[in-house]
């Protein structure tokens, strides 16, 4: 299966599991793990295998909602891991079940590593780095922009090459606002008919504020 690791960081990445495979043939979640991570998957159904559909308990995605995820293996494997994942607010540890880790890493998962920036001589500089722990990259075209106010400013990036366990680093150079101002990460959707639909706008998966489709890197005094 080779090949198939070697294209789906490229291609659109969808399955589902065996119809009845209560007999003998369950996929284990860290076999699953290990497969939908290395063959880059985007989405993946949930009909099949699982009890909630089938009528009765014990398929495969029903073993994956009972038994919790192992951050070692995890460790072990290089599979990515979020940072804090396996932790709650208050910072104690909480253990993931297998299903709610794979749900999770399934597709693309960008978070926000750091934002700095500085004015100086009149411009505005700084950089953006970004990791995506998610299994893969986005599928589709979309522009990625700093938005500065209600000004857009395109950064130079192919979001379709931003894969799993990578570090993006988004750099930019303009002019520095007249005013205080908030800095964002705007990456909405490429059709024009969805581009101002917040809904269809990537998150971040950090806790950091997201408003109008925006994810808020500074929150507006002059930087």
């Amino acid at each position: 299966m080779d090949f198939i690791a070697a294209e789906s960081p490229f291609l659109p990445m969808d399955g589902e599991l065996l119809w009845s495979d209560t007999l003998g043939n369950r996929a284990l979640p860290t076999e699953s793990a290990l497969c939908l991570s290395r063959w880059h998957y985007d989405t993946l159904g949930i009909v099949h295998g699982n009890g909630d559909f089938e009528g009765v308990p014990g398929y495969s995605i029903d073993i994956w909602k009972r038994v919790p995820a192992d951050p070692l293996f995890l460790k072990d494997e290089k599979l990515p891991v979020p940072d804090g994942y396996f932790h709650d607010e208050a910072g104690r540890f909480v253990w993931r079940s297998w299903y709610e880790y794979l749900r999770d890493m399934i597709g693309y998962r960008i978070e926000l590593q750091h934002m700095e920036h500085e004015v100086a001589d009149g411009r505005l500089r700084g950089r953006i780095v970004l990791v995506n722990k998610g299994f893969s990259a986005p599928v589709n075209p979309r522009p990625v922009y700093l938005k500065v106010g209600e000004a857009a400013h395109p950064l130079a990036t192919d979001i379709r090459r931003w894969q799993s366990g990578e570090k993006q680093t988004l750099a930019f150079d303009m002019p520095a606002p007249d005013a205080p101002c908030a800095l964002g990460l705007w990456m909405p959707d490429a059709s024009p008919s969805l581009a101002s639909d917040p809904r269809f706008a990537i998150r971040c998966a950090n806790a950091i504020p997201f408003r109008d489709g925006v994810n808020i890197l500074y929150p507006g005094a002059r930087p």
